[in-house]
């Protein structure tokens, strides 16, 4: 079965951008309100979700008592270590910025997903 991926709280322009890296190789949910709720993610296998601060920090708790384990990849506007280890800092399970590539999304894929989901990606 293909990897089930969430791009949670992204601006419209980022998630254009990543939607058809991510469709090539699993099926892509987006998800975005005013409210900065956190879906139902039991049965999703990635979660990307915007680096600031609070709203990381929210998504990685709600995530984490939803499905422990659950992998939520930080997507910021800078690739500066500052801000990757301050994403690692707030629970991230790691850190990506744009442009993306899709050997960058082959790499996440490989990185956090079970070798199961993997090969049928």
């Amino acid at each position: 079965m293909a990897p089930r991926i969430l791009l949670l709280q992204l601006e419209d322009q980022l998630v254009s951008q990543l939607l058809p890296l991510f469709s090539q190789v699993g099926e892509v949910i987006t998800f975005k309100d005013r409210f900065g709720l956190t879906p139902d993610v039991t049965s999703i296998d990635l979660v990307l979700c915007p680096s600031e601060g609070r709203l990381l920090r929210a998504v990685v708790d709600s995530v984490a008592a939803q499905k422990p384990g659950l992998p939520v990849v930080a997507d910021g506007r800078w690739a500066e270590t500052a801000a990757w280890l301050d994403a690692l800092g707030l629970g991230a399970s790691d850190y990506c910025a744009p442009p993306m590539e899709p050997s960058q999304v082959r790499w996440l894929l490989d990185s956090h997903l079970p070798r199961v989901s993997r090969a049928a990606a």
